[in-house]
């Protein structure tokens, strides 16, 4: 048995990725934090071609979605880490999307590398979801004050308004 091996050469191209989106895992409410957005420029060998682009990184936490960084960005060959301060001031399950849109899409091989995500819990009080019947809406209302009397986040949601995935429910302490 033999193996036969053809080289396949391509050409140079010009290539930005963002390699990662680093954060803590674990961060405290109100607690400053950087998230960092690692972008790789793989031009060809010798070349010194900066990619000019705009980066955007956007939160999502549930249903909500919010725009916390948009800049014009020039990527020169190599890394580069650009940082971003955050502070987050409610608990909850949030994940952190970074995407890069070249200037010139011609500058830019492969749109796949150009985004990334990052996860992290903002810990605070305790936090309970109680789904309540959308018949009987208010039905467990003192159970409700008497939770969060006890210093308890409580948010309330009802059966016809449920989550679209097990991920949604990360963010609680307690799902009654």
């Amino acid at each position: 048995m033999s193996i036969d091996v053809v080289p396949v050469h391509l050409e140079p191209r010009h290539e930005v990725s963002i390699e990662k989106v680093d954060l803590p895992a674990n961060i405290r409410r109100s607690q400053p934090f950087d998230l960092r957005v690692v972008l790789r420029n793989d031009t060809h060998e010798g070349s010194k071609d900066s990619i000019a682009g705009k980066l955007v990184v956007i939160r999502k936490s549930g249903q909500r979605e919010e725009t916390v960084a948009e800049e014009e960005v020039t990527i020169p060959p190599g890394k580069q880490v650009l940082t971003v301060q955050q502070e987050i001031d409610q608990s909850d399950f949030y994940t952190y999307e970074a995407r890069f849109v070249p200037t010139d899409a011609a500058a830019d091989w492969m749109a796949q590398n150009n985004i990334a995500s990052a996860f992290t819990h903002i810990r605070g009080k305790g936090s309970v979801l109680l789904i309540e019947n959308a018949d009987a809406k208010g039905q467990f209302d003192f159970l409700v004050e008497r939770l969060r009397s006890q210093d308890l986040e409580v948010e309330v949601t009802a059966t016809d308004n449920l989550f679209n995935s097990l991920a949604e429910l990360q963010r609680y302490d307690a799902v009654i």
